[in-house]
């Protein structure tokens, strides 16, 4: 199975726009979206639609909790806060029904796809280093998990002999 999966949009229709030329003509199964469809951005509400008509499925992500008033914002920096409550007073009815329904976890496909942690999903801990990345290996019980949220793509793995060490790899996925 082929995917296209991609993550933290933050409302941001010009970039949305510029990833779907890139992948227009790659094939693929299905199309997922990790989270955080929205904040930061002015442009929610198409971001939000887009996704709602062109993804399999999507999670929803910290700042699309913190829009539904599910986690508090206040731990948001300065940009973030303010941008949640600009969405907030922005999105449709329609487009915050639709994050609601939402999960920030789904296990499909022999793969357990999250917003954040494995570990504390709703706690919004960044996977991103091998120490963060040793804490979460036990709590999915898929061979792969594909994680949003950081705004790095790496990969993560280990070997399934004991005494190898855990590795990390940075690097910009293109098609």
């Amino acid at each position: 199975m082929k995917f296209i999966i991609f993550s933290d949009v933050h409302s941001n229709l010009e970039a949305l726009q510029s990833f779907c030329r890139a992948t227009e003509s790659v094939l693929h199964d299905k199309k997922v979206c990790l989270g955080d469809i929205v904040g930061y951005n002015a442009d929610p509400n198409p971001v939000v639609e887009w996704i709602r008509e062109e993804t399999d499925f999507a999670l929803a992500g910290n700042h699309d909790y913190c829009v539904l008033n599910q986690t508090d914002a206040n731990y948001l920096n300065p940009a973030a806060y303010q941008a949640c409550a600009w969405t907030r007073r922005n999105l449709t009815q329609s487009n915050k029904n639709f994050l609601d329904t939402l999960p920030i976890e789904k296990a499909e496909d022999g793969i357990y796809w999250v917003h954040s942690s494995p570990f504390e999903p709703k706690k919004w801990h960044y996977v991103s280093t091998i120490t963060s990345a040793e804490k979460n290996f036990d709590y999915f019980e898929q061979a792969i998990c594909f994680i949003g949220h950081s705004h790095l793509p790496c990969l993560l793995y280990t070997s399934p002999e004991p005494t190898r060490p855990l590795y990390i790899s940075y690097a910009v996925f293109c098609l």
